[in-house]
């Protein structure tokens, strides 16, 4: 008996996924393209960040910039097709998030607006959490921890279809940022490197003549 894939997505997701033609990969949990926007309030006050602009290197690989991406401002980030997160600043790139890892699994980043050597120690803490905030209520979200000293350490959460939802940092205050509302301009790239797509449209085709009754028609 030949084996089945069962597809888990719920029908918000597939419809999106139609939709939008995103591709069946990790890097849906965060859409890269030019424009793409997340609004967050909290409770020292509300932010957006945005792509500002795709830049394409001497090798052909697009990097997306953002004026800030949490606390980091002016860097870049692209995809891997090993589903890896990659940020890149002061000509520097490294490993951001890995939504390959298993639960539990960690490494190491540097704070990229600092000098090499004091870094922060990022862990894959779940892949199954339910995120509920302003803009909606989302399942099988990604919850990243980093780790940079007692003053320095904050989780983020990363949504299917959406990206970044909610951000809780531990810092020498608790700032705790929930996801408002988000725009995603390009609806057919999440900025990974050769993924393959999803059908854009589907056509239902008659049969003819009908194999089970010649009467009935489609």
């Amino acid at each position: 008996i030949a084996a089945q894939s069962i597809d888990v997505r719920t029908s918000a997701e597939k419809a999106l996924q139609t939709t939008f033609a995103i591709p069946a990969t990790k890097a849906m949990y965060f859409p890269l393209a030019a424009g793409n926007s997340w609004e967050f309030r909290g409770n020292f006050g509300g932010y957006t960040e945005t792509i500002v602009r795709s830049e394409t290197d001497t090798v052909g690989v697009t990097h997306y910039r953002f004026d800030r991406r949490g606390s980091i401002a002016d860097a870049s980030f692209r995809w891997t097709p090993d589903n890896k997160l990659l940020l890149s600043k002061h000509g520097r790139e490294q490993l951001w998030l890995d939504f390959d890892a298993q639960p539990g699994k960690s490494w190491s980043v540097d704070n990229p607006d600092e000098n090499p050597g004091f870094p922060w120690k990022v862990t894959l803490q779940s892949t199954t959490d339910t995120v509920i905030v302003p803009a909606g209520s989302y399942t099988r979200a990604y919850r990243f921890s980093f780790e940079g000293g007692p003053d320095n350490c904050w989780e983020e959460w990363y949504a299917p279809m959406v990206g970044p939802v909610r951000l809780d940092f531990a810092g020498l205050a608790l700032r705790l940022d929930s996801l408002t509302n988000f725009r995603l301009t390009d609806t057919t790239t999440t900025g990974i490197e050769s993924a393959p797509h999803v059908a854009e449209t589907v056509t239902l085709l008659g049969i003819s003549p009908n194999p089970v009754d010649a009467m009935s028609t489609i």
